[in-house]
Parts: structure tokens; C-alpha cells; sequence
């Protein structure tokens, strides 16, 4: 039994071998899970729209994040958008005047480029091409922006597109040599005590059958 408890804690000190490997592979869709779900309420996505038939929201459109990128490339690569932003250069109030660039960014892009661009402009500023929005300012920051604009494009074979996963990635801590041996020894801690607790039962159940 003592060689059984043995291979356990060797165990339990092997499996931080892994970390690197779960970095890389489930934990990242894990980690994608709850950026976005900290991110939406914090913003209060859900509270305008429902998206993906979740959500409590009427005020904003419904959004398909599946049919979200076709839909948007054939409106933004249309004559009707181009007018539209014609008008809003010769408007001569905020934010349209500072917003100028976002929209000579969203002329000179094209394809999925374009779309991108299009939802991160949108979502930090979302009256940067449109004076009508009733979408307000929600003061969301570059780096928010983007990874909500990745996740409302995702690849269609995948829950969390690439590009999302990479901007969670860099979230995520990247232990060197100092925190695998740190891991280790506190699996071989916790293995030792995993070990004289289950020793303290055996000699508990000895004595129970002696008697």
C-alpha cells in the first residue's frame, strides 16, 4: 500500500508537466468563456441585445454572430454606406470630428479586414459613421473592443475564433522554470498530506478490526 501512496505523490508532482499543454488547449477556451462573460456584463451587452437567442434585450438588435460577418460586408461594401459616410465627414460636431480617421480606416479596408475594424469602431465610438445611433458611448477600451469584435466573428468551425484566442492567450501567466518547481513542490506537499491522511485511516480501520 505504502508503494501505491508513493507513485500517487509522484503522480500528483508529474502532473504540473501539463500546465503548458493546457495553456495551449482546453484552458484557453475556458479562459475565452469567462473574459467574455465578465466583459458582457460589464458592459451590458445582453441588457440591449440578444445575441445568439440569449439575452434579455429589445432595444438593440438581435445578433446571429454566425450571419453577423456576411451581413456586414455586403452592407459595408455598398453605394448606400458610402454615401452615408460622405454626409457624416461634413458634419462639424463631436464626436464625428475626431472620429474622421476610424472612417478613412473603414474606406481604405476591405473583406473581413473591413468588418473587423468596422465592430471595434463601433463598439468604442458607435456613432463614429452614424448620427442616428441609439447605441450609447460605453467608454469600452481598445483592448475590450477587440476582443469582443473577435467574438462576434467567429470561424465557423470553432466556438472562439483564432484571433480571439490569441488576444486571451497573452491574459494568461506563462510560468518559466521558478513556477513549474514551485508547482511541483506543492503537488509533492500536497501528496504527503493526502498520504498521512489516508495512512491515519488505515491504521484507524486496523485498530476497529483488532478490536
Amino acid at each position: 500500500s505504502r508503494s501505491f501512496f508513493v507513485r500517487v505523490i509522484l503522480y500528483l508532482g508529474a502532473m504540473t508537466q501539463t500546465w503548458r499543454n493546457l495553456r495551449s488547449l482546453s484552458i484557453r477556451n475556458f479562459m475565452c468563456y469567462m473574459v467574455l462573460v465578465s466583459l458582457l456584463n460589464k458592459y451590458s451587452c445582453m441588457g440591449c441585445h440578444i445575441i445568439d437567442g440569449k439575452g434579455i434585450g429589445i432595444t438593440g438588435p438581435a445578433i446571429n454572430r454566425f450571419e453577423l460577418g456576411n451581413h456586414l460586408l455586403k452592407r459595408l461594401g455598398s453605394k448606400e454606406y458610402a454615401e452615408q459616410l460622405d454626409k457624416v465627414d461634413q458634419l462639424t460636431i463631436e464626436p464625428f470630428i475626431s472620429q474622421s480617421q476610424s472612417r478613412n480606416t473603414i474606406r481604405n479596408a476591405s473583406g473581413k479586414v473591413k468588418v473587423r475594424q468596422w465592430l471595434i469602431h463601433r463598439l468604442k465610438e458607435p456613432r463614429f459613421d452614424q448620427k442616428e445611433s441609439l447605441m450609447p458611448n460605453m467608454s469600452i477600451t481598445d483592448k475590450d473592443a477587440e476582443i469582443l469584435a473577435d467574438w462576434l466573428l467567429p470561424d465557423l468551425s470553432h466556438r472562439f475564433s483564432h484571433k480571439l484566442k490569441e488576444n486571451v492567450k497573452e491574459m494568461l501567466p506563462r510560468p518559466g522554470k521558478k513556477y513549474f518547481l514551485i508547482s511541483f513542490v506543492l503537488g509533492c506537499i500536497a501528496g504527503a498530506i493526502l498520504l498521512t491522511l489516508f495512512s491515519r485511516i488505515f491504521r484507524k480501520r486496523k485498530l476497529r478490526r483488532s478490536e
